[in-house]
């Protein structure tokens, strides 16, 4: 269906109840990202790790947008590097920037650290029940959007 194509800048959901859903955009879903990657690997954190630091969500979300162009400029300068050391080294030290900037995010966060949910043992089952609500949590929320975008139409 033509109205609900990803990217159309000028697409809102609009929510019946007028919540948060109000001036959501379809195509704005950027800062839900680290969120979303960080509720998919939960189960994971508090198998393996046996905890999961709640600040994490917050410093991911300010981190997440800089590292690509920090990858990026990362290879980039380690290519460079084969052709000329002075090159690389001025690359370098923008990326330097954007590094400073992430390390300061995480050290900050860091102190944050005892904030944390704790489980001794987080099983295959729980797991799975964790999956499987999110699972239905998704498919609510996204059902919730195709009506709300079907009606406003």
């Amino acid at each position: 269906d033509r109205d609900l194509e990803i990217g159309k800048a000028d697409r809102s959901v609009a929510d019946p109840a007028g919540g948060p859903l109000a001036a959501w955009r379809i195509d704005d879903v950027r800062p839900l990202r680290p969120v979303a990657a960080q509720l998919a690997v939960f189960p994971l954190l508090l198998g393996y790790f046996g905890s999961f630091p709640l600040a994490s969500v917050a410093a991911n979300i300010l981190i997440l947008g800089l590292m690509p162009a920090t990858m990026f400029l990362g290879f980039f300068m380690a290519g460079i590097g084969f052709i000329s050391a002075f090159l690389a080294r001025a690359i370098g030290y923008l990326t330097s920037i954007f590094l400073a900037y992430e390390l300061f995010i995480i050290k900050t966060f860091a102190g944050f650290g005892n904030i944390a949910v704790h489980a001794e043992r987080f099983g295959v089952a729980l797991a799975a029940i964790y999956y499987l609500l999110l699972a239905g949590f998704i498919m609510y929320t996204k059902r919730r959007m195709i009506f709300a975008t079907s009606n406003t139409a």
